[in-house]
């Protein structure tokens, strides 16, 4: 896969429903919100495209730097699933569900079990 294909242009600050430069008002509300809760309302509207655009540029660095892998897994093996968990949230990023063939939508399954079931093995 091309990395190109999955970058998005950022359409607002996390999700797809605003553009903070011409919606002045909200964007006061929203900044308020991060200095109470450390979030905004309009990082919900698409949650799974606020989390897929925090987590994909940490799993590629992560995949890049790493220095130590699972007990259970090999360096190769560990290498395999980093990568079909990038893929996973690329194609999160990428296309909305309906959008997907079905070969990409085992893929994201797939990356995404594997992260639920590694999550506390991404350490360095």
């Amino acid at each position: 896969m091309d990395e190109k294909e999955f970058r998005m242009k950022p359409l607002n600050y996390f999700g797809r429903g605003f553009d903070k430069d011409t919606d002045k008002e909200k964007a006061k509300v929203w900044e308020q919100q991060r200095n109470v809760r450390e979030c905004d309302d309009s990082e919900l509207w698409n949650l799974d495209i606020t989390i897929a655009r925090f987590i994909l540029p940490r799993l590629k660095r992560f995949k890049k730097i790493k220095q130590g892998h699972p007990a259970t897994l090999t360096e190769q093996q560990w290498d395999k699933c980093l990568q079909k968990m990038i893929v996973a949230f690329a194609l999160v990023l990428a296309k909305m569900d309906f959008n997907r063939k079905p070969q990409e939508k085992e893929q994201v399954k797939e990356g995404l079990e594997l992260f639920a079931k590694y999550l506390e093995g991404l350490w360095d």
